[in-house]
């Protein structure tokens, strides 16, 4: 019965991420936190996670290298830091839903929002390294640009932060199945020189209170809010540490 039901999640999985394993013992390994594995003497994913961080990186960097080559270091290594920061991967988990097939300890599954991006982040390095494991540099590169390629071209574009903090929160709301709400509270000031004051909610809950010369400005900045207090400081062009 149990292994009817690993071969069921693992097929799931295989749906999800758009790639089926011909050794299945490696999305096992991918898919088994340290905090699970220690406790019952089995191998974890973090050695995994290290290689899937270094593929991820060559990848990002040959594809910025190929494709944009107008654009000079320091914009590849913002763009890069971006799609590869814990955020973006986050993001890209959360969208393929593969959190819920995470091995992890009690403990670990109560851990902070903050803890929760990390471990799904690293989780995206740990599947990829399966995935290189298993059908190579071209599998892993297919799996890396199903999934991160529209956050990687909306960062070499230079798309304005302002429209990408509505669309992160837009697409981590999605990703829990609901939508943002705006709603304007105040507006203020002659007609040459305007200030708006927008406020964010989620399912009812007061998020982020945003200010600005324009409607979207203020909505952005409500936005940002928002994204910091679930823990999702994201900014494509300013910070992408890991």
């Amino acid at each position: 019965m149990r292994q009817t039901e690993n071969s069921l999640q693992l097929r799931e999985i295989e749906k999800r991420i758009g790639y089926e394993f011909k050794d299945k013992s490696l999305p096992e390994t991918a898919f088994m936190h340290s905090s699970y594995a220690n406790e019952r003497k089995l191998r974890s994913n973090e050695n995994m996670e290290f290689f899937g961080d270094a593929i991820l990186e060559f990848l990002v960097s040959e594809y910025l290298y190929k494709n944009f080559p107008d654009k000079n270091e320091g914009d590849f290594s913002r763009a890069r830091a971006a799609v590869v920061s814990r955020d973006s991967l986050f993001l890209a988990v959360k969208k393929m839903g593969l959190e819920e097939f995470l091995l992890i300890s009690n403990a670990q599954a109560l851990a902070t929002e903050n803890s929760k991006i990390k471990l799904f982040a690293n989780l995206f390095e740990a599947v990829l390294c399966a995935v290189y494991l298993d059908g190579g540099l071209s599998a892993a590169e297919k799996f890396v640009f199903s999934h991160l390629k529209p956050s990687l071209s909306a960062a070499v574009a230079g798309a304005g932060c302002a429209n990408d903090f509505k669309r992160i929160l837009l697409e981590y709301c999605q990703s829990v199945h609901t939508e943002p709400e705006y709603t304007e509270e105040e507006k203020s000031g002659p007609p040459h020189n305007p200030r708006y004051v927008y406020a964010v909610s989620v399912n009812g809950e007061l998020l982020g209170r945003g200010e600005g010369a324009s409607k979207i400005q203020a909505q952005a900045d409500a936005a940002e809010q928002a994204l910091k207090k679930l823990g999702i400081d994201y900014n494509l062009f300013n910070r992408g540490s890991k």
